[in-house]
């Protein structure tokens, strides 16, 4: 689901809307981190964004609700063939309205195409990511894990999850613009988000991958993450100066979302 998350990433920001290879809204030409072509901050925070927030907690959270299906294929062949058209249309519908429309219209840039082996690399790289876990090894089951590895409190887990995910929300930031430390090297910057990344990946896998992960633990995952993309997303608007209407609709989504997860809660509690 992971490395799926990532090919989704590189389809929306490198191939569909372009924003990770052309000059970001605001910006310029020569934004901070942009070498080569590639805005490299902007990028390195839409595949952590994409492949977690917007594949793996989402998938999480839809497996609590429905723990009945969750070992049962989500699309048979003729949903398959409905969501894929789907997302066919959603695709050329947003790179027009992005690529051609609001950049040039709304925010007066001038029109920018990528070169053609930019959006092959980015092809190339989707292909690879979708093949790629059919030929990994599989995860050993969890009657073969030592009894030894265990993960923590269910609470201690969505904490540290949330600590962990959070600067990450608010990652975006160094990628428009000069970003809000211009002082800083956006190699170390680079280096130290890739071992922010790794380092998280690798906890949560471990953790994951205890005899006694269960339900509580994916909630709190699920709420951990949600929580930090929620407050992220305040700071992103503290930051760059966001319309009053913007707090307000965020405000009243967030609170529903945060209703709906203690809902959620109590009904695992009560499953458990």
């Amino acid at each position: 689901m992971l490395l799926l998350g990532l090919a989704l990433a590189i389809a929306e920001e490198w191939v569909i809307q372009q924003t990770s290879i052309s000059p970001l809204v605001g910006s310029g030409v020569h934004a901070y981190s942009r070498v080569w072509g590639v805005n490299w901050v902007y990028f390195l925070w839409a595949l952590g964004y994409w492949s977690v927030w917007v594949v793996q907690i989402p998938v999480q959270l839809t497996e609590l609700v429905f723990p009945a299906r969750r070992e049962q294929l989500w699309l048979r062949k003729r949903g398959l063939v409905i969501v894929s058209s789907a997302f066919v249309l959603g695709a050329c519908t947003a790179w027009y309205g992005w690529t051609q429309r609001a950049r040039v219209k709304i925010f007066h840039m001038l029109p920018y195409s990528p070169p053609s082996s930019y959006l092959l690399i980015g092809i190339g790289a989707i292909l690879l990511l979708v093949c790629a876990p059919y030929v990994l090894p599989s995860r050993r089951s969890r009657d073969e894990l030592p009894a030894s590895r265990s993960a923590p409190p269910p609470w201690l887990v969505g904490l540290i999850l949330f600590a962990l995910g959070l600067p990450w929300a608010a990652f975006i930031l160094l990628g428009w613009g000069p970003g809000a430390v211009p002082n800083i090297p956006f190699g170390p910057v680079l280096a130290g988000a890739l071992a922010w990344a790794a380092f998280t990946f690798l906890l949560a896998r471990r953790w994951t991958s205890s005899p006694d992960w269960g339900d509580a633990h994916r909630y709190a995952t699920v709420l951990g993450g949600m929580l930090a993309c929620m407050l992220g997303g305040f700071i992103v608007f503290k930051v760059t100066g966001a319309e009053r209407i913007d707090w307000i609709v965020k405000s009243i989504l967030n609170a529903a979302t945060i209703a709906g997860l203690i809902s959620l809660g109590h009904t695992i509690k009560r499953r458990a």
